[in-house]
């Protein structure tokens, strides 16, 4: 997750900022925890910072949500092996010479069977010196919902109830889109979603689309649907139709940029088929 505060609580700073190390976040200010009961620490990029950066609007947790969410969605995920985290790399050639050379050529890997797995997990640096690395769960077409929908995130803005598709997968983060014909993705790390439930898939490829504001059409599982009334045929072959009009006329080439309807179906209203071009884009 990023873009959240934790509420201390119980003088219980201290575990926050640890579990909050423990999951990935960087403490690059060296927060110890004694911030008083009610005051809040946030997480902002990844980095944590004191809550007050973080402004109004946002959703705040307690540290056992945080626990939960990650309980939740990070740990049913599949951990195969352990890397030395950023900060430490330099580090690793020295202290951590009983792992995998990795492709940079130092020593900061693991298996989450092994040996060495198990003696830094008792010395209580697992989660402190390593990140786990999971196996891919996700596929490129998924549809995943973030945690956090509602506050604060410019993503969230440009779709719906926090849904997206996958369009990348890495083995710690996915680049996702707000819409399937959206251009540009943005990435999520892997305890920043879940997958979605049936009714939110159904939901996100559910689009309502206006025809220049005179009638609309529903696009739900690359049907078309008028109202109640399945109006996929009738738009593969007006799009048919327009592909096999003349390219000249006798000897002379001729070209048809657009075509006006005054009727379609029980619609009698104008449309182009451009504006029909639009719809079939959409489920070809």
């Amino acid at each position: 997750m990023n873009n959240f505060k934790v509420i201390v609580e119980n003088n219980n700073g201290k575990q926050i900022i640890d579990y909050l190390v423990s999951c990935g976040y960087k403490n690059t200010q060296d927060f110890v925890g004694d911030s008083i009961n009610s005051s809040t620490y946030c997480v902002i990029n990844g980095m944590i910072k004191n809550g007050y950066m973080l402004g109004f609007g946002y959703v705040e947790y307690t540290l056992e949500d945080i626990k939960e969410i990650h309980k939740n969605n990070v740990m049913e995920q599949e951990i195969y092996e352990y890397q030395v985290k950023e900060e430490f790399y330099k580090l690793s050639e020295a202290l951590f010479s009983e792992c995998k050379q990795d492709s940079k050529g130092g020593f900061g890997r693991f298996d989450v069977d092994s040996n060495v797995k198990d003696f830094y997990e008792k010395a209580g640096v697992l989660g402190l010196w390593f990140e786990p690395r999971y196996k891919k769960r996700y596929k490129v077409g998924d549809i995943v919902c973030n945690h956090n929908p509602d506050k604060g995130n410019y993503w969230n803005e440009k779709c719906k109830d926090g849904l997206f598709v996958i369009s990348e997968v890495f083995d710690n983060r996915v680049m996702v889109k707000p819409s399937h014909d959206a251009i540009h993705s943005s990435g999520l790390l892997l305890h920043e979603f879940r997958l979605a439930t049936q009714e939110e898939i159904e939901k996100f490829n559910t689009q309502k689309i206006s025809m220049n504001g005179k009638f609309d059409l529903t696009i739900k599982n690359n049907r078309v649907y008028h109202e109640s009334e399945d109006i996929t045929d009738y738009v593969l072959e007006m799009k048919k139709w327009f592909e096999s009009l003349p390219q000249k006329f006798g000897r002379w080439a001729v070209k048809f940029d657009d075509v006006i309807f005054n009727e379609t179906g029980c619609q009698q209203v104008i449309t182009t088929i451009k504006d029909w071009e639009k719809i079939y884009t959409k489920i070809k």
